[in-house]
């Protein structure tokens, strides 16, 4: 099972992502993918193939996060998102977006982190609750009004794991 972990930095990803580790077990890996991650990067982590020991894997940020942080930071994403959303629904990826009110994030991104504009935490924001509206595949995990089983009840039942 491959999970993609979505959100604005603060928004609770990687908290879940050792929940979810911890839940799932010993053949789980979490695996980040960072800003500087190259398009070939995005499909490995995604391939059976590389990683045939492993059963199920939780990779925090995606090409939701090129797209939307391309977007906000860039002139947009450095890497083809066609060619790897369509990659990824032949692996059948469940997408999780971490996404509690934009006050709580801001909130705790601000207590963390001093350097950036409230402005730029809100466009992040925002980008991802649209994509959330566009992509009805992402389930929403709000960790201010959903508890872990409530999460891990909807991803076993997109996984069909018992």
């Amino acid at each position: 099972m491959n999970i993609i972990l979505e959100g604005p930095d603060c928004a609770g990803k990687t908290s879940l992502a050792k929940k979810l580790k911890k839940e799932l077990g010993i053949n789980c890996k979490y695996i980040h993918l960072d800003s500087n991650a190259k398009e070939s990067e995005y499909i490995c982590v995604l391939d059976p193939e590389k990683h045939p020991s492993i059963k199920h894997k939780i990779i925090d940020r995606h090409w939701p996060s090129e797209l939307v942080y391309g977007h906000v930071f860039r002139n947009g994403p450095r890497i083809n998102i066609d060619k790897i959303v369509n990659y990824a629904k032949k692996q059948n990826v469940i997408y999780i977006l971490c996404l509690p009110p934009k006050a709580e994030v801001s909130k705790n991104f601000h207590s963390r982190i001093e350097s950036e504009q409230y402005n730029t935490v809100s466009k992040v924001y925002d980008f991802y609750k649209m994509m959330l509206a566009l992509h009805k595949e992402f389930i929403k995990y709000d960790y201010t009004k959903q508890s872990f089983e409530d999460i891990y009840k909807k991803i076993k039942k997109e996984s069909n794991v018992s």
